[in-house]
């Protein structure tokens, strides 16, 4: 947090960076302070009262003042380091200027007010208040004012200092699986003429890139090399320049163990590792060696560790198993590999999941051995178990408190799909975890979240299908009673 004083009224103008300080800020009151808080600080609207002002700059909202009458402050280009000193409290005399710019006022956040414009070196003054710039640095920055006395603002900049640690706050961790994705043509060709807003609505978009960690089963190969497998019904192969759709998805680990993903040869398997890598993706599921096709993928997040695998039960020919001492799939034929794999990432993590390619295609039926292996993997440490294959959804479950969903369906696939879901796992600090499933179909190759009777008909295909578990009408999914 830095903070500065106003030589106008000696109000102090802070810049939050840390969740952890606007909790430390909220403890106080007294004086007017100006929060310049980034948007990963807080991002709840709310914070915006009915009858607070509201100025709106490059289409941006932001807070300039509340109902208590504080100091009203509009942002714009401010780089004067003195306001904002790496060492404490600094003071600004003489006011602050105010670059040319039409600044429109509005109260209530719904009625534009009276524009005004301001040339440089001007102050300006709404209601007998003085207006200041401040700096803002993203477009998801915005100011809300909260009263703040200077004798406890010195003390929270200070008590770093006094060999008080701050403490920082705990924070809940979000994961998000999608079924099968596939850039298919249709799908090239609407990432091409609308960029990834082509693809994904813009609601699953903030799903996927606002998780703390997002896997996907990527059920291509990124290659333009190699040589077509004989004998498959369909065969996939994806130019490596669109691997950037992952990375506006926010995706953060590719499972790669699929029937898909050497249809092209090792050739091809070779240049998705490569391009994976060189995008800063993480995979698993396949590799280069039998270690490497099995590795762990872990992830720090908020003073937990998670860990993921992927293994396949579906390959067309022996000859993809890495085990074969080539490039290739881990498999899952035998469990037994994939149970101590687990069994030594649960030692290294605190959560583990499972990405298990497995069932039969177009059914939402279960096959024996899928429930089998389910249990196994579950009983060996993992912490949920997620399916993929069959292109269409299939139940879910619980065991031993755990969830199980045993097909995700396609999420970016063809271009019709009737019906599908992502799932969203939140692990509170208290080590609880709260799953939501997440609707959506897609039209022409662009997936898109549904909501209402379309929602809620998901909602009950899948609270049909599942024995142990059940979704509520918020996607919210618990273990059945």
């Amino acid at each position: 947090m830095k903070c500065g004083l106003s030589g106008q009224d000696h109000s102090v103008i802070c810049k939050l960076t840390a969740a952890g300080d606007l909790k430390l800020c909220q403890q106080v009151g007294d004086l007017q302070v100006l929060l310049l808080i980034a948007g990963d600080v807080v991002d709840d609207v709310t914070l915006v009262h009915h009858d607070e002002a509201v100025a709106v700059l490059d289409g941006v909202l932001h807070v300039v003042g509340d109902h208590h009458g504080g100091q009203v402050v509009l942002l714009d280009d401010l780089r004067r380091e003195g306001q904002h000193l790496e060492g404490g409290l600094g003071v600004e005399g003489g006011g602050v200027l105010i670059q040319q710019q039409e600044l429109g006022l509005v109260h209530g956040g719904h009625q534009e007010g009276q524009r005004l414009t301001l040339a440089a070196g001007q102050q300006a003054h709404t209601g007998g208040q003085t207006v200041l710039e401040a700096q803002i640095e993203t477009l998801e920055q915005f100011t809300v004012l909260l009263p703040l006395r200077l004798g406890d603002l010195v003390d929270l900049l200070f008590r770093g200092n006094a060999g008080e640690p701050e403490e920082e706050p705990e924070l809940p961790t979000t994961i998000v699986f999608t079924g099968d994705v596939l850039l298919s043509s249709y799908v090239q060709n609407n990432y091409d003429s609308g960029g990834i807003s082509g693809v994904l609505d813009q609601e699953l978009l903030n799903l996927l890139n606002g998780a703390d960690i997002t896997m996907i089963n990527n059920e291509f190969p990124f290659s333009t090399r190699g040589t077509q497998a004989e004998d498959k019904q369909y065969t996939f192969r994806v130019n490596p320049s669109y691997v950037t759709a992952l990375q506006e998805m926010g995706v953060d680990v590719a499972g790669l163990a699929n029937n898909h993903v050497l249809d092209y040869g090792t050739e091809a398997l070779e240049d998705t590792f490569t391009t994976l890598e060189n995008a800063g993706i993480a995979y698993t599921g396949a590799g280069r060696s039998y270690e490497d096709a099995c590795r762990l993928i872990r992830f720090e997040k908020n003073g937990k560790s998670f860990g993921f695998l992927a293994a396949s039960r579906v390959i067309p020919e022996v000859s993809w198993n890495v085990e074969n001492g080539a490039p290739g799939v881990f498999c899952t034929y035998d469990t037994t590999h994939l149970v101590e794999k687990i069994k030594k990432a649960k030692q290294q993590c605190d959560y583990v999941f499972v990405a298990v390619h497995w069932g039969v295609e177009h059914t939402d039926e279960l096959t024996d051995y899928q429930p089998v292996i389910a249990h196994q993997l579950i009983d060996a440490g993992a912490d949920g178990v997620i399916g993929s294959h069959p292109h269409v959804l299939q139940g879910m479950e619980f065991y031993q408190g755990k969830p199980i969903f045993y097909s995700l369906g396609n999420f970016i696939f063809n271009r019709e799909i009737g019906r599908t879901a992502a799932v969203e796992i939140t692990v509170t600090p208290e080590n609880e975890m709260r799953i939501r499933l997440v609707p959506a179909s897609a039209e022409n190759a662009y997936t898109h979240s549904v909501a209402g009777e379309e929602a809620q008909a998901i909602f009950r295909y899948m609270d049909d299908l599942s024995g142990t578990a059940t979704v509520d009408e918020n996607g919210m999914v618990t273990p059945a009673l």
